[in-house]
This record gives structure tokens, C-alpha cells and sequence, in this order.
């Protein structure tokens, strides 16, 4: 931590890590998310720098109440501006993650589905009429 004014820092914090979380949201909302785990080690760093600050200042409460109401007052703007961001950014990540677990369910659903219908045998061990069976197989070219 710099020797800067521990309210002042506590905000400048607050400020980064909610517009970190408003861009992960434009990255989650864009065409190409791949983006988004470059940012998840930035968003890690940049969070435990916020808790250590807010530590700092809950436990040093005189820090705070000696700080001029301006920066008070900036301080609990960067508040809710971060708790916004934040559950908008749990939001998205909400609505990725079902986005993905329902298109991997829907291919390994395609997939099963082929195979059941191209099985050599039947449920009873006969050879189908049809010798039309193809093998199937499901790699990251998908």
C-alpha cells in the first residue's frame, strides 16, 4: 500500500475493481468471451488488495471518521458503484455458465443420441438390418 490517505486508496480500489467487473461483462456479452480468463487473475489480485484495504480501514474506524466528509462521501459512492458492478457481473457470469453447461449437454445428448441409433447390436443383442453404422467421435474441433 502506498502512503497515500487509507479512505482515498479504499476508493481508488472500490473504482478499479468495479469497472473491471463492468468490462468482464462487456467481454461475457461479446462475440469473443475467451477474454474473460485473462481477466480473472486481475479481478483476484485487484480484490484482495480491496478486502486488505477495507481491513485496514474497519479496523482503524478513526481513519475513517477523521476523513473529510467529501471523501466520505466519494467513498461510499465507489461502495455502490461496486456492489452494483459486482451483481451485475454475478449476473453474467450466472448466464454463461447455464449458457455452457446447457450447449455441453446438448452435444453430449446429439452425441448419445447418434450412438444409441448406430449401435451395431439392438437393446435384445441382434444385428440390425441396416449395416449403415458410422463411428462417432467427439474431440475439440466441435
Amino acid at each position: 500500500m502506498t502512503e497515500q490517505n487509507p479512505v482515498v486508496e479504499l476508493t481508488h480500489q472500490a473504482a478499479r475493481l468495479a469497472a473491471l467487473m463492468i468490462r468482464e461483462v462487456e467481454v461475457l456479452r461479446s462475440p469473443t468471451p475467451s477474454q474473460v480468463a485473462a481477466m480473472q487473475e486481475e479481478k483476484a489480485t485487484l480484490a484482495d488488495a480491496f478486502v486488505a484495504l477495507f481491513q485496514q480501514v474497519r479496523a482503524e474506524r478513526r481513519v475513517l471518521d477523521a476523513a473529510p466528509a467529501a471523501e466520505r462521501a466519494a467513498l461510499k459512492a465507489a461502495f455502490l458503484e461496486l456492489k452494483e458492478a459486482s451483481e451485475k457481473n454475478l449476473r453474467a457470469l450466472r448466464v454463461a455458465k447455464t449458457f455452457n453447461e446447457r450447449l455441453m449437454k446438448a452435444v453430449s445428448d446429439a452425441v448419445n443420441d447418434q450412438r444409441s441409433r448406430l449401435s451395431p447390436y439392438s437393446a435384445g443383442g441382434a444385428a440390425p438390418a441396416s449395416r449403415d453404422a458410422q463411428p462417432l467421435a467427439l474431440n475439440d474441433s466441435i
